[in-house]
């Protein structure tokens, strides 16, 4: 799948989505139901006498500032982005991070983020809406537990939802959350969930490197969501590097931070 129809569900604005009772999907109003309801409790309506399934943001703002670690741009709804690069764009990618700076020019080179700017820098490549050898997908994040994802995996508040991964030649996953999807500002994944030509469920956990984690970089380009973002991957084990193969990906429960 090309990179546009992911940018465009990236870019759209945030649609206000009728509170629907059924929480866990089974047709039936139950007990699981009402404890998820419960938890609106106390919470405030929008004005229009519904209450939306898109979340009240820490800090809902007109534009960015890379001072506010938890801001929302009002008509952008942040996603998890999922990006992987094929052979023939590596040096294109790698040209350009070298070009601008940076000293990440892919986990392919043995090279990793060291820094902020690192991060803002691979978000800002060009080839990522262009180029046919590079790809983003995109996923929710869940502010509220209940009810289940599209692969039948539980919706879990802050866990990125599962993303199904189809790769025609070798490729390192690396995953880029937008911080104001967590918990709190410091808030972070510990590991990561997946499973590689085997079942959905994606129930095999790998730990992702905390040092590349503890970066956050601020993007406030055209492509995605404005926000600060940290990346998530393996490196340097190569559980999220992928030959030829059909897989899963989702978020492992994050840390609660603060």
């Amino acid at each position: 799948m090309t990179l546009m129809a992911f940018v465009v569900a990236v870019a759209a604005g945030a649609q206000n989505v009728v509170y629907n009772p059924d929480i866990d999907g089974d047709n039936v109003i139950g007990v699981s139901d009402m404890l998820q309801l419960l938890t609106l409790f106390g919470t405030e309506g929008d004005g229009t006498g519904v209450w939306s399934e898109i979340p009240n943001w820490t800090n809902v703002v007109e534009t960015y500032s890379c001072s506010d670690t938890m801001a929302v741009v009002s008509n952008q709804e942040p996603k998890a982005l999922i990006f992987y690069l094929y052979n023939s764009v590596l040096d294109d990618f790698a040209t350009y991070m070298f070009e601008n700076g940076a000293n990440f020019f892919g986990f392919e080179y043995s090279s990793i983020p060291e820094n902020s700017y690192d991060i803002e820098s691979m978000l800002s490549w060009p080839g990522w809406t262009n180029d046919p050898g590079a790809f983003v997908i995109s996923a929710d994040v869940p502010q509220v537990s209940g009810g289940i994802d599209s692969y039948g995996n539980g919706k879990v508040a802050h866990v990125f939802e599962t993303v199904e991964i189809t790769l025609d030649e070798p490729a390192w996953i690396t995953v880029l959350v937008p911080q104001s999807l967590m918990e709190n500002s410091t808030s972070s994944y510990t590991y990561l969930n997946y499973d590689v030509n085997g079942s959905q469920s994606a129930c095999t956990a790998t730990e992702v490197s905390s040092a590349i984690a503890s970066f956050l970089g601020c993007y406030t380009g055209p492509d995605f969501a404005h926000g600060h973002y940290r990346m998530y991957t393996s490196f340097a084990n190569p559980a999220l590097n992928w030959g030829v193969s059909n897989g899963f990906i989702r978020g492992g429960i994050p840390s609660n931070g603060e």
